[in-house]
């Protein structure tokens, strides 16, 4: 596995590989999985292609990470739709494996689902033919496949496992709680270019420019990086309530 930083041009584009003319930063690299974490290229030295990264993710949904268990699953074809699949998981030479059902050709890098729709693995490549224990007929599966809670690196699933679904939650309470700026108000909606409501449910959106500017002087190079832990007891002491309500 390979840490790293490095801009590729043209790397991403329609779901059918037609078009590919949007850049990417790639932060991380396993070949053995065949599953990479990319990100946004530099938004000052590449505006414009940061401005195309952009409008190429907002108008992708976002799948939350799941637990990976055999049973009924989702994969996304080329042509957008979503159709089932049987995951398959069983312990291999070194580590756990997932096959799915046969897939058609092209359809690699598509997410594979679990049965509630979360984002458990990743259609990379490989066909192999297994007997059933009982009656020893044969079937024809696609694997193995890269699991994403054991090939992505801990910090990316440390983060999004602390946001989760409830997503910049944590991080704002957090804030609060410690009397520090509230970070979340620098994430702002396009079209109002202000933050989510609920945000505004405890700042007043004509004191959000207030905010934002105390999150930028504030020296947070003198403060230590929550854990995990900390991110959920803020969230459940300062939300809790209103989550129950």
């Amino acid at each position: 596995m390979w840490q790293w930083e490095r801009t590729y041009k043209g790397l991403l584009g329609s779901l059918d590989g037609s078009k590919k003319d949007v850049w990417a930063e790639c932060l991380f690299v396993d070949p053995v999985a065949d599953i990479a974490i990319l990100d946004c290229p530099d938004e000052q030295e590449l505006d414009e292609h940061a401005d195309a990264y952009h409008a190429l993710i907002d108008s992708a949904p976002a799948l939350r990470i799941g637990h990976v268990r055999t049973g009924c699953g989702w994969v996304l074809t080329l042509d957008g739709h979503w159709v089932r699949t049987t995951l398959y998981v069983f312990s291999g030479m070194y580590r756990t494996s997932l096959s799915i059902g046969p897939t058609k050709p092209g359809m690699s890098g598509s997410p594979i689902l679990n049965e509630a729709g979360r984002a458990v693995g990743v259609v990379t490549l490989g066909e192999e033919t297994v007997n059933s224990t009982g009656e020893r007929q044969e079937e024809e599966r696609q694997g193995p496949q890269a699991i994403l809670a054991h090939n992505l690196p801990g910090w990316l699933l440390n983060a999004a496992h602390a946001v989760g679904p409830i997503g910049l939650g944590p991080i704002a309470a957090y804030c609060m709680i410690n009397k520090l700026p509230i970070l979340t108000c620098l994430v702002v909606e396009q079209d109002s270019g202000l933050p989510g409501e609920g945000l505004l449910k405890h700042i007043p959106k004509e004191d959000i420019p207030a905010e934002q500017h105390k999150c930028f002087v504030f020296n947070w190079g003198d403060k230590k990086k929550p854990t995990v832990e900390q991110l959920r007891s803020a969230y459940a002491a300062k939300f809790g309530k209103e989550q129950a309500a």
